[in-house]
């Protein structure tokens, strides 16, 4: 999406996600909603400027990106369902190191000149990942879903940001 049109997209999904939330039988179908498309929107918004970057930067970027939004629904779209499972140690350990992945991803984007943070966006969807099925469901799904994208976009989102900048600065890139 251009970026003359994300604002006014971000606008209007807040004010839909508000709407349908007003109604008790909506909350539950926003909240199974946002769970399923929050990976991939995350992970899409992530790498989708190195459309342009050369096939090796771009091809590691939309596997890796990829890789991650895949393993964060194999967790979260059963949670949506019902099936509230804590995702295996495996699992866990590979959303971890798919997310750590993107710090090299960013920091040589960055050098060749595209400004974007995947490394902070694939925190995120690795700490909703791991974090929702334990605190998502209860009396109010969307509660629970609302409250876990808070703590991934400070808790994942932030890690995921330090990390990054770690990265930038280890290669000569500006942080």
């Amino acid at each position: 999406m251009r970026g003359t049109l994300r604002l006014p997209a971000l606008m209007v999904l807040v004010l839909l996600v508000a709407g349908a939330a007003e109604f008790e039988e909506t909350r539950g179908v926003v909240a199974e909603v946002a769970t399923i498309a929050a990976p991939a929107v995350a992970m899409t918004v992530a790498v989708a400027p190195l459309r342009e970057a050369f096939p090796g930067l771009r091809n590691a970027a939309f596997a890796t990106a990829g890789g991650l939004a895949v393993l964060a629904e194999s967790v979260l779209v059963p949670n949506a369902l019902g099936h509230h499972l804590a995702p295996p140690a495996v699992l866990a350990v590979a959303l971890v190191l798919l997310a750590l992945g993107l710090v090299p991803i960013e920091a040589l984007a960055v050098r060749r000149g595209f400004a974007l943070r995947p490394a902070a966006l694939g925190g995120m969807v690795t700490v909703l990942a791991l974090f929702l099925p334990a605190w998502g469901h209860g009396t109010d799904p969307l509660g629970g879903v609302l409250a876990t994208a808070i703590v991934a976009v400070f808790m994942g989102g932030g890690l995921g940001f330090a990390a990054g900048v770690v990265g930038r600065l280890a290669v000569g890139a500006r942080a």
